[in-house]
């Protein structure tokens, strides 16, 4: 499941997850998902359309055990990967910038 947050025609994901066992393969699957949230179908009369949001935000807080290999498959998929205690400094911080 995903937090989503809007402003000014912003949007931003964020996520939630712990990996005390197997960060490799959720780091895996989560990259993925990362990839594959950044498309969407549109109907336009009686056509889809199939966007690209190379503007979306993500942000995926890592908690528990996650390794620097893990942490960075899900940056390389466009997360930007933090801790809970981290997180109130990122948003603020993307605020500043909308």
């Amino acid at each position: 499941m995903y937090f989503k947050a809007s402003k000014n025609n912003s949007e931003i994901l964020i996520h939630i997850l712990s990996a005390n066992e197997n960060p490799q393969d959720k780091a895996k699957e989560w990259a993925a998902r990362g990839r594959a949230v950044l498309y969407s179908l549109e109907k336009h009369d009686k056509n889809s359309v199939l966007k690209f949001n190379k503007g979306l935000k993500k942000i995926f807080i890592c908690d528990g055990i996650w390794d620097i290999k893990s942490r960075k498959r899900l940056e390389d998929a466009g997360w930007q990967t933090c801790s809970l205690t981290e997180l109130p400094e990122i948003l603020k911080d993307i605020e500043r910038k909308l």
